[in-house]
């Protein structure tokens, strides 16, 4: 944690590279992941998505800590707590006009990274599903393990489509 001393601006360059840095994990994690399912580790599953649930909380908690900071750094330079980090950064003095601009650049990279990576984790996950689905029909089994449009784990009747998609 920064000092309260510190100065508003810094702060919140602190913060992003914290989110920075959470964000890229967020994304490694997403690859482990992809990973385990394609090359059929199963034995790793587990282990995966609870890493993967701690890197998303760190990720939540580096939000709120940013936003804080975002709050703070707006009010110091005249705006409005809601503002958003381009106004923050279009408001801010050299040079963290440009620092905030590069930084801004750097989350939208690795959120939009972490998008890809979850959209396609989710569809192997799927097709793994319908597969699964198929061969238990094969041989008269019940409907398949999988997870709810809460995404709660439990027994999935009806359409793959009730597999989340919205991670």
């Amino acid at each position: 944690m920064e000092p309260t001393d510190t100065p508003p601006l810094e702060r919140l360059a602190s913060r992003i590279e914290v989110q920075l840095e959470v964000l890229r994990h967020v994304c490694f994690r997403f690859e482990v992941l992809h990973t385990v399912v394609t090359t059929g580790k199963q034995e790793w599953l587990p282990e995966s998505n609870a890493d993967l649930e701690q890197a998303l909380s760190a990720l939540q908690e580096s939000d709120r800590g940013l936003r804080m900071s975002l709050a703070d750094a707006a009010m110091s330079l005249g705006l409005s707590r809601e503002s958003t980090l381009r106004e923050v950064a279009s408001a801010a003095p050299e040079p963290w006009d440009f620092v905030f601009a590069k930084h801004r650049e750097g989350i939208e990279h690795w959120v939009a990274r972490a998008g890809e990576l979850a959209r396609a984790n989710n569809q192997i996950l799927r097709k793994f599903l319908a597969a699964a689905n198929a061969a238990l029909a094969l041989i008269g089994g019940e409907s398949s393990f999988g997870y709810d449009e809460t995404g709660s784990e439990g027994m999935v009747s009806g359409s793959i489509g009730l597999v989340n998609v919205s991670i």
